[in-house]
């Protein structure tokens, strides 16, 4: 269509310049570059913030719940450390699955939408590993810290408290 207005025009006057023709579309996509691309990384740590707000929640209450059995094995005398490696275990178990099911739809994602995702890391590369192994180890750090608060408090609780919960 271009090539058509470009004949047009140089129909109605030959000295008329014509240059950067672009569709409205185009024009609104230029006008929106910034605002999408503040959006993408700012949507992906909004994302991020809701997992761990999301696991902080979750482990706590998973540790509530089995306070009644924590409290058995206090009483039947178990050690306060293998209480607390009992509920890390469980922790860290479901973390290692999150993690691994995570890099690989990170890497899946990264190939797919290699060009929409390159110009967002700013000199890393989509499958750069040490960046992956840190971000894993965050979010695995974060999550362990998340299921031993409760633990330790349920650990540190009444056994006769928890037998009648």
């Amino acid at each position: 269509m271009v090539r058509a207005v470009r004949q047009i025009v140089a129909s109605i006057d030959n000295r008329l310049p014509l240059f950067d023709v672009r569709t409205q579309t185009q024009q609104i996509d230029d006008l929106l570059y910034q605002e999408r691309l503040f959006a993408k990384p700012v949507g992906f740590f909004a994302t991020l913030a809701l997992v761990c707000v999301a696991l902080y929640g979750v482990m706590p209450y998973a540790a509530a719940r089995r306070t009644s059995e924590i409290g058995i094995r206090v009483a039947l005398g178990a050690q306060q450390s293998s209480i607390l490696g009992m509920v890390l275990r469980e922790t860290l178990a479901l973390v290692g699955i999150g993690v691994v099911l995570g890099i690989g739809a990170s890497l899946a994602t990264a190939k797919i939408a290699h060009h929409e995702v390159a110009g967002l890391l700013y000199g890393l590369k989509i499958d750069d590993i040490t960046s992956i192994v840190f971000a894993g180890a965050a979010i695995a750090v974060v999550t362990a810290l998340a299921g031993l608060i409760p633990a330790r408090r349920a650990m540190r609780g009444d056994p006769m408290v928890a037998l009648r919960h």
